[in-house]
């Protein structure tokens, strides 16, 4: 268990140990042992480390992507802020995992926030940000920050631009 630590997050590269990492999911654990790097290179997302301040063993990591949502599966009062194109452009959060030694410290808090601040300041257009939950228990932790789920799909959950200025 890792006290008092100060997190620093950045791009994935090849100074970054993935090898110890383990958030007690695998499918989690294989992507960033064996896939991460190779959805990178292909342009499918980017991948960003959590790790201690000097270290390089992965502690967390996200996934960060351009997507798109049908406008019509957004509540009325969002289409109607919207211009009425069949689909708006979206950011995904498609995966976000703590390893055990770091669970329950903030981490996995820190690194939504830190993917909020991310797109927030990046010049991509974007009007919703989309969040696919690995599960009932990821979806909560989303909700709690005001992410709410999409009728269809429970586990993939939205919040506008608008919204993630808690996150500023």
């Amino acid at each position: 268990m890792l006290k008092n630590c100060n997190w620093q997050i950045a791009l994935l590269n090849s100074s970054h140990d993935k090898s110890h990492f383990d958030c007690g999911i695998d499918a989690l654990n294989d992507y960033i042992k064996k896939l991460a790097t190779q959805d990178m290179k292909r342009y499918v997302s980017n991948v960003f480390a959590a790790t201690h301040t000097n270290e390089n063993q992965v502690y967390g990591y996200y996934t960060l992507s351009a997507s798109a949502i049908d406008l019509e599966n957004l509540p009325r009062s969002i289409q109607q802020r919207l211009p009425r194109y069949t689909s708006v452009p979206a950011t995904l959060l498609g995966r976000l995992a703590v390893d055990k030694d770091a669970q329950g410290q903030g981490l996995g808090t820190h690194m939504l926030a830190s993917a909020v601040q991310r797109v927030i300041d990046s010049e991509l257009a974007w009007a919703i940000f989309v969040i696919k939950a690995k599960d009932k228990n990821a979806a909560g932790f989303y909700q709690k920050f005001g992410f709410l789920p999409f009728e269809s799909a429970p586990q993939l959950l939205w919040a506008s631009r608008e919204e993630l200025k808690i996150f500023m």
